[in-house]
């Protein structure tokens, strides 16, 4: 018998918080416009109704780190704000 062991913080960890404003979906869009530079960290967080706080810790990996942008759904984001 398999037993899988989880921590209880990765319980809780991104959508799963109940009090999280963000879904993996728009962390992924905030790293694609972080790398972009397109867009200042306020601009960004306005746009998505969190604090700038956040977008930082979202930019050095302090928060949302298990989530990663991905290439290939650049042009799909970008075209949606256009």
């Amino acid at each position: 018998m398999t037993v899988i062991r989880f921590k209880r913080s990765d319980l809780h960890k991104g959508q799963n918080n109940s009090c999280s404003k963000l879904t993996e979906e728009k962390v992924k869009e905030i790293k694609l416009l972080l790398n972009k530079k397109e867009l200042t960290m306020a601009d960004i967080s306005r746009k998505y109704g969190v604090s700038r706080t956040l977008i930082g810790h979202i930019k050095r990996g302090k928060l949302w780190s298990h989530v990663s942008w991905v290439k290939g759904v650049e042009y799909e984001i970008c075209c949606r704000w256009h």
